[in-house]
């Protein structure tokens, strides 16, 4: 098979499917995995320029998660993906005992060749903006938009609450040190000083802001620009797939397999498909109105501890 442009790594189901649309919607050959796939399986999805697996390490301690991302790693070696995506949420929420993105980082590493660890924070699309590599985002859709340690749901998360906003103290207390900052304003500078200001931090992790949805491409092209040095690991939301796709936009270098963008399914009736049975897991506030607006569904409170043991 040709060699994939970008392979992904959700540390959550949910997550991993959103990579999945930004790549189809822009056109592209994706195809997501439930688990590292076999040869047969590869050989069944056809030529690809995207690879994601969706697995569940936001949940995991740091044992299982070095356990679950060793495999992952060494596919991803094997596939040869310029970009190696590990995929969190935009939110960030993670902590040093459960869904570590540093151990994350740590256990990926040795399965690229780049030494820079880009991490990209703010995905503007969902409500989520990164400025002076301090986190913020909206409660809902088009909700207020809070820091994130003052925001609503993510302070009182009932696994991995979060409790600061500045993404590098977060992320330090996680065990990555030595971590450079990149801040919007500079992507406002000529491309060759943007070059020298990232150049002193090409061999270690480098926080990236963004704010808007004018940072997506220069933050893009340093990516990709030092993927065809070397393979690289980038860490972020989705963002990661969209700055890749802004820059190769603004530069008319969108693969050219990309073909028409997806379209939206047509939706289908109970009666077509039969009965749907729907588990809402998450205390987000707009989970909550969406379960309440949904009058087709007959509503059963169960109790989440209760399923765990």
């Amino acid at each position: 098979m040709t060699t994939p442009l970008i392979g992904w790594y959700g540390d959550d189901f949910t997550g991993a499917t959103d990579t999945l649309a930004v790549l189809a919607q822009a056109g592209l050959r994706a195809m997501l995995f439930l688990g590292v796939p076999g040869n047969e399986a590869l050989a069944a999805a056809g030529p690809l320029d995207a690879v994601g697996i969706a697995g569940a390490a936001r949940s995991m301690a740091p044992d299982a998660m070095r356990a679950e991302l060793a495999g992952v790693g060494r596919f991803f070696q094997t596939l040869a993906t310029p970009v190696l995506h590990y995929k969190v949420c935009s939110t960030f929420d993670s902590a040093p005992q459960v869904g570590n993105i540093a151990c994350a980082i740590a256990t990926l590493l040795p399965s690229v060749q780049h030494r820079w660890v880009p991490i990209v924070a703010g995905q503007p699309s969902l409500g989520r903006y990164c400025a002076f590599s301090n986190l913020f985002a909206a409660a809902g859709t088009g909700g207020t938009v809070h820091r994130i340690d003052r925001h609503p749901t993510m302070r009182q998360h009932p696994v991995t609450p979060m409790g600061e906003a500045d993404l590098r103290l977060h992320l330090a207390a996680q065990g990555l040190h030595n971590m450079g900052a990149l801040h919007y304003p500079q992507y406002a500078t000529p491309a060759d000083t943007l070059d020298a200001t990232v150049a002193p931090w090409l061999q270690q992790p480098l926080l990236m802001d963004v704010a808007d949805a004018a940072h997506l491409a220069p933050v893009g092209r340093l990516l990709w620009q030092q993927a065809q040095h070397a393979r690289l690991l980038a860490v972020g939301s989705s963002v990661v797939a969209q700055a890749l796709l802004a820059h190769w936009r603004t530069t008319g270098t969108l693969p050219a397999s990309a073909g028409t963008p997806a379209a939206a399914p047509a939706l289908a009736t109970t009666a077509e498909i039969g009965p749907v049975f729907a588990l809402a897991g998450s205390l987000s506030p707009l989970t909550a109105r969406q379960v309440a607006a949904a009058r087709s569904y007959a509503r059963i409170t169960v109790d989440a501890q209760g399923l765990a043991g």
